[in-house]
């Protein structure tokens, strides 16, 4: 049985009358079924996964193809990988870390001022 969290998203849990017209997409978002999913569709949903987007990582069709991949593959290379993908990771999470600083930074500025500016109104009134 194939699972992805879209797995987890029906037709009927979104109220808006285009969630289920695909547009320009091959297939919707969304399942009538989670018991009986079309592997096709979610391959292409599951392609769109945070996880398979990340760099570095090894794609296998199957047991036998991963089996063979790891006995291709050299110990050295194996570390090399690990050691880029802890590379990448610390890099994105300087990134995500600066973001949320940033935008919360923005949000409390902006609630600080406005509450500076009711306290002067305040005390002018």
């Amino acid at each position: 049985r194939t699972a992805t969290r879209w797995a987890g998203l029906y037709v009927d849990h979104v109220a808006f009358p285009q969630a289920a017209r695909a547009g320009d997409l091959p297939f919707v978002p969304f399942v009538e079924d989670r018991e009986h999913l079309k592997l096709e569709e979610v391959r292409y949903w599951a392609s769109w996964n945070e996880a398979a987007r990340l760099p570095h990582l090894y794609h296998f069709d199957s047991i036998p193809h991963l089996l063979s991949l790891l006995a291709g593959t050299s110990l050295e290379d194996l570390r090399r990988t690990s050691i880029a993908m802890q590379r990448f990771h610390s890099q994105q999470l300087v990134e995500v870390v600066e973001f949320w600083r940033d935008g919360l930074l923005s949000v409390v500025s902006r609630q600080a001022g406005g509450f500076s500016q009711q306290i002067g109104a305040d005390l002018a009134g």
